[in-house]
Parts: structure tokens; C-alpha cells; sequence
């Protein structure tokens, strides 16, 4: 079934990329409407669909849609057939998709069910996968390795020796991280050149100038107490390149001068056994971006942190521009103004009563 009805922010505003982002970023899926999944064309009572594994599922498509906006507009061009495509590029702006929205959801559900049947369908099934590794993930900006592996064959000269096919170099640019040191070493420790005992020869692993990179968390207790916010919301990456001299277009020589600046813009706690899916989005400038309350209930929240004892993570970071300010101290919750939304919501519904109803506004009222 076509979810064109969906729209596609990248056609609607194909030159206003502003737009694009503003979408991606400020509008959220609507309410999950069990009665109109029952209309898809392919819908099949044997697949359950729990609430948790809905919150899981639009949890996914909004940390998604969030990461392509720091991603330029010459790499969001194209299908590449990720389960989630339909809705990371919906124009969540528009009211009268409202059902072909819960169809998508349904759609993604389905395909996952029909996989693997057993499988809990959480926020880290549905991103770290083999459908995402060959799709989303195989884009050059969430690439980290440099698909150019190096072979030092005598001072100074270095030959290509092999090609990393790009699902193996998608799932590797992932970085599973316990604790050990802080993250910038940890991951700057995999760049540069390391000694094959087998081959007895040199290798050198580059950096591919990721515009995103993604860490999975899951602190263990050698390391000391869990690393937090202040820890963990900025990167700064020694990429140990190799620069071309001479003539000779394959020899290289280290440089070091220059690190690679990370901000920390989205946080999911992983599901546990208490808890489902939790999301948190950071600007570029570290600041959080605040979710609606409806969704904040479902899969975000204030009351829980990064760091907690036993808790697991995924972390992603976003390149910061050239000449960007740096040293901003971020909070990792903006503080909540009692009544402020509600506020707001009062005088939309002046303008808007249909989108912006009392039931809105009294729900705004009880969160804050």
C-alpha cells in the first residue's frame, strides 16, 4: 500500500530546507487510532500491537526524523527503503493524514512481526537492524569508518588494501561503549594505525567526517560510577588523518592539529523491564528541545537521567559547524514553567478550537 498521502517534506519544500527542518523537528505523529489500522489494506488480527510497542515505534520516528535535520539536503535525497521511511519524511504538518499516519505505524509493526514473531519490538530492534544497517545507516553521513582501509608499506607510503562493504561499515559505526576512559578517547583510540600480528603489517583506519555518530551505553560497574550529562554532552575527536605529499598520491603523512567537535542531540533510555522506550532531543546548541505533553507521558519525560545505575543507552551526536560557539554549559532538562503550555494552548484554542480543544487544554493543566 502507497502511504503518499503522507506527503514528503523533501518534495513539498524542496527549497526551503528550513522548512524541512522545522517540520521534521517541531511536529510529532499524531494519536494511534487501533480502528484505522483495521482499514489497511494488509492488516492481519494476529499481529499485537501494545501500546509500549507503539510508544517504541514513534519514539524511533521522531529521534529519526531529528537527526535529518543535521544532515544536509544533498543526503536526504532518494529511497533506500527503511522500514521507517514513510514516516521520517511524512509532512506531520498536515491534519488530513491523520489516518494514513497510523497505517505507517501498523505497516512498520507488520513487517518487524513478520521477521521475527518473538521478537520484542523495542526503540533498538527497530533502529539497529539489518533493514536500517543497508538503509539509513549506510548513508555517508552516519558513516564513521572511511570505507579506504590503508597498508603502510615503507616510510611514509601507504597502499589501498581493501574495501568494507557498507552494511559491515554501517553496523561498525555504531560504538558500544562501558565506561573505560572517557568517550572522546574511547573512540579516537580506534583511529590511526594499529599492528597486524597475523599479517605482520601495518594498518590505518581513517575517519569518514560522520555528520552524526550513534553510541550504545551500557556502563559497567569496573569502571566506576555511571558517566552523566556533564560527561557525556560533547565529544571532541582526534581524527589521526593522513594527508597526501609529494607527488605520489598514496603516501600520507599523521596530522593532529585540528579535533573534531561533537554535541550530544538526542538520548534514548533504553527499555528495561519497569520502563519502555524514553527519548530526549538536544538542539545544536545543547539546549533540549521540550516534546508535547501527550508524547513527554508516552516516551520522553523530566523525572529520569543519563547516567543511571543499570540503565542502557543510545547516544547521538551531531557535528558542530565551523565557528559555532562552544562552552555553553547545556542543562540536561529545561526547567518546567507550571501552566506555561496550557497557557498557550488557551490562546490557540481562541483561534483554532477544533485542532486546540478543552480536553486539550485540561490535560495540559494536570501535567503541569
Amino acid at each position: 500500500m502507497s502511504f503518499s498521502k503522507l506527503g514528503d517534506v523533501r518534495v513539498k519544500y524542496a527549497e526551503d530546507v528550513a522548512a524541512q527542518n522545522f517540520i521534521l523537528n517541531r511536529c510529532f505523529p499524531d494519536k494511534y487510532d487501533q480502528d484505522a489500522a483495521r482499514e489497511y489494506s494488509d492488516w492481519d488480527e494476529n499481529v499485537q500491537v501494545r501500546p509500549q510497542t507503539i510508544n517504541s515505534v514513534e519514539a524511533a520516528i521522531v529521534v529519526m526524523r531529528h537527526l535529518f535535520t543535521f544532515v544536509g539536503p544533498a543526503w536526504r535525497d532518494g529511497s533506500d527503503g527503511n522500514p521507517l521511511e514513510a514516516m521520517i519524511w511524512a509532512d506531520l504538518a498536515d491534519d488530513e493524514n491523520v489516518k494514513e499516519q497510523t497505517m505507517a505505524r501498523y505497516a512498520i509493526i507488520k513487517k518487524f512481526y513478520e521477521e521475527d514473531p518473538d521478537n520484542t519490538l523495542d526503540f533498538f530492534s527497530l533502529t539497529e537492524c539489518e533493514a536500517m544497517w543497508d538503509s539509513v545507516w549506510k548513508r555517508r553521513p552516519f558513516l564513521f569508518w572511511h570505507p579506504l582501509v590503508l597498508q603502510n608499506v615503507k616510510e611514509n607510503k601507504w597502499e589501498v588494501v581493501e574495501y568494507k562493504v557498507p552494511r559491515k561499515l554501517a553496523r561498525v559505526s555504531r560504538f558500544q561503549y562501558r565506561g573505560d576512559g572517557t568517550l572522546s578517547d574511547f573512540i579516537s583510540k580506534g583511529l590511526g594505525q594499529f599492528w597486524n600480528e597475523e599479517s605482520q603489517a601495518k594498518y590505518y583506519w581513517q575517519i569518514d567526517n560522520p555528520v552524526i555518530i550513534r553510541v550504545y551505553y551500557d556502563h559497567k560497574p569496573a569502571y566506576g560510577p555511571p558517566k552523566g550529562f556533564d560527561e557525556l554532552n560533547r565529544l571532541s575527536i582526534n581524527p589521526k588523518r593522513l594527508k597526501k605529499v609529494g607527488e605520489d598520491k598514496m603516501a600520507y603523512y599523521r596530522e593532529e592539529t585540528q579535533r573534531m567537535e561533537y554535541q550530544l542531540v538526542a538520548v534514548v533510555r533504553l527499555a528495561g523491564e519497569d520502563d519502555g522506550d524514553r527519548i530526549r532531543l538536544y538542539g545544536d546548541d545543547g539546549k533540549s528541545i521540550t516534546l508535547p505533553s501527550s508524547l513527554g507521558r508516552r516516551f520522553g519525560g523530566t523525572e529520569w537521567r543519563l547516567g543511571e545505575v543499570d540503565a542502557k543507552y543510545m547516544l547521538y551526536y551531531a557535528l558542530s559547524r565551523p565557528g559555532q560557539a562552544t562552552g555553553v554549559v547545556p542543562r540536561e532538562v529545561e526547567p518546567v514553567i507550571p501552566g506555561a503550555r496550557a497557557t498557550l494552548y488557551r490562546m490557540l484554542n481562541a483561534v483554532d478550537p477544533e485542532r486546540y480543544p478543552d480536553e486539550v487544554i485540561a490535560s495540559e493543566d494536570e501535567s503541569s
